[in-house]
């Protein structure tokens, strides 16, 4: 990627819209995900991520800790986006403030089968059975 970017971390009682545009264009959109479902309670005790290109949001996503677990959850990239590393950065930056912040804890999520090569690519690993979650195909995986 040769545009500027630049990776706004946003605490879960800060202003959301921008993570909530994405999530909405991904998915509530492209996906069919009830906005119900993808909106919860953990939205504010989240540390929420966005990426922004020339002052757009295009990518986002949010770690919760979850016991011994730090989760990394509703990662997205807007369509027009993708494949231009705006993912990569934004996962990056995720990763090193979770090993700052959560030394403690082993990098887990739940990612969407459809990206679970992207998340490879990156050096996470499957772990567990696949399961379905939101009527999408996801795999538990996780990053040393």
């Amino acid at each position: 990627m040769t545009e500027a970017l630049q990776i706004m971390h946003i605490p879960g009682r800060g202003d959301l819209s921008p993570a909530w545009a994405i999530r909405d264009a991904v998915f509530v959109a492209e996906q069919a995900i009830a906005k119900d479902l993808e909106r919860d309670d953990a939205d504010n005790v989240c540390d929420h991520f966005v990426v922004l290109v020339q002052g757009q949001p295009l990518a986002t996503g949010r770690l919760r800790q979850v016991g011994e677990k730090i989760k990394f959850e509703r990662i997205a990239t807007l369509a027009a986006a993708r494949g231009r590393g705006v993912g990569k950065a934004l996962m990056e930056s995720m990763e090193a403030f979770a090993r700052e912040n959560f030394p403690q804890c082993q990098l887990w999520m739940a990612a969407q089968e459809s990206a679970v090569g992207f998340y490879e690519k990156i050096g996470w690993h499957r772990t567990g059975e696949p399961f379905e979650e939101a009527g999408i195909p996801h795999q538990g995986m996780t990053k040393s």
